[in-house]
């Protein structure tokens, strides 16, 4: 099934209201979301690699930028409405940095580019493009996030995400494998096949996929052509904002604690679920 292009009014008023800047606009092809089945083959598979969708340039700057990023490192890893933007080192497997949109952008260019592609991204999966960027009672909304996972101990248990509002991700990788590291990276679980994300992608390529689609990032590791920066991507998630937590920091500890445990446990296949309802 193919989907209809946005209008370029439609693309326009979304710029505007949030003053994306055109520099950007023109480094990002989102017409190319609804080109070449997209939609067909995302339905099919669960997942779609959209090529040459966000320019190299634009990608070559991001990843210099979040590779070391002016962010606050925090040992509070809760999200909750009204929060500033954090770092955060999850069980020492990956570092993501948090963005809020309701603050000031970290970085401009990061920004508008996630705005761009949640557009087309909503659009293709049949959402309003502003599902996710404006609040409701129940406080679900998205938020920017890189995640870095280092050469040598960069990992993510094989999960599924939880199905909140927003079933299907954006991926957009900053470093590559091959590039920035050898072996390891995402990779898919489909019909008893474990299939290689990373290295059917290059710089300026996205990645759509179902967050039901069981996925891990198996350990980072090895060097690249370019460097042995690891595995650094770019993508929205969807969340639940309420208030503060109470103890906050005390049951973040707590949470880190448990996680390292179960991180040590899955190193050697102990409590992993069937259900792929792992802890990440």
């Amino acid at each position: 099934m193919s989907v209809k292009n946005p209008s370029k009014q439609d693309l326009d008023n979304f710029c505007k209201r949030f003053d994306i800047e055109e520099d950007i606009t023109s480094s990002v092809s989102v017409r190319y979301f609804f080109h070449n089945d997209v939609k067909q083959r995302l339905d099919e598979s669960g997942y779609v690699i959209i090529k040459d969708v966000v320019s190299k340039e634009i990608i070559e700057e991001l990843r210099k930028y979040w590779l070391n990023p002016e962010t606050k490192k925090s040992k509070n890893q809760f999200l909750f409405y009204g929060r500033d933007n954090f770092q955060y080192n999850f069980f020492g497997k990956y570092v993501r940095y948090f963005d809020f949109y309701w603050n000031p952008p970290t970085h401009k260019k990061s920004y508008d580019l996630s705005l761009l592609l949640h557009f087309g991204r909503n659009l293709i999966t049949g959402f309003d493009p502003y599902v996710g960027l404006s609040f409701s009672p129940n406080k679900e909304a998205i938020y920017l996030a890189f995640t870095h996972y280092p050469a040598g101990s960069g990992a993510m248990a094989v999960h599924v995400d939880p199905n909140n509002f927003l079933p299907i991700h954006y991926n957009l990788p900053l470093t590559h494998k091959g590039l920035d590291y050898k072996t390891g990276g995402l990779f898919i679980y489909q019909d008893g096949r474990k299939i290689d994300i990373d290295s059917q992608m290059q710089p300026g390529d996205l990645l759509l996929f179902s967050g039901n689609t069981p996925h891990e990032i198996t350990q980072i590791g090895g060097e690249g052509t370019r460097s042995s920066l690891g595995r650094l991507q770019m993508f929205a998630v969807p969340a639940l904002f309420g208030k503060k937590p109470f103890l906050s920091l005390t049951k973040s500890i707590i949470k880190e604690l448990y996680g390292r445990a179960k991180y040590m446990g899955y190193r050697w296949n102990i409590g992993l679920k069937s259900d792929y309802k792992n802890f990440r």
